[in-house]
C-alpha cells in the first residue's frame, strides 16, 4: 500500500466504525452469539490471530 491508503475489511468500506444491530430477542439467539464470541477469543489465544468479532464494544 502506498501512502496514504488505508486497509479495509471489505472492498470499498472505509469507515473506522460500524454499527451494527444484532437480533437478540430469543434465548437461542443470544446463545449462537455467544457461543460465537467465545470461539473467536479460542481461536485468538490458541493460534493467534485476530478475530474480528474479538474487536467490538458491545451494548
Amino acid at each position: 500500500m502506498g501512502t496514504g491508503d488505508r486497509a479495509v475489511s471489505r472492498q470499498g468500506q472505509f469507515a473506522d466504525e460500524v454499527e451494527v444491530e444484532l437480533y437478540q430477542h430469543t434465548d437461542e439467539l443470544v446463545g449462537a452469539f455467544h457461543k460465537a464470541r467465545d470461539f473467536a477469543r479460542f481461536i485468538e489465544e490458541t493460534e493467534g490471530t485476530r478475530q474480528k468479532l474479538c474487536f467490538a464494544t458491545y451494548n
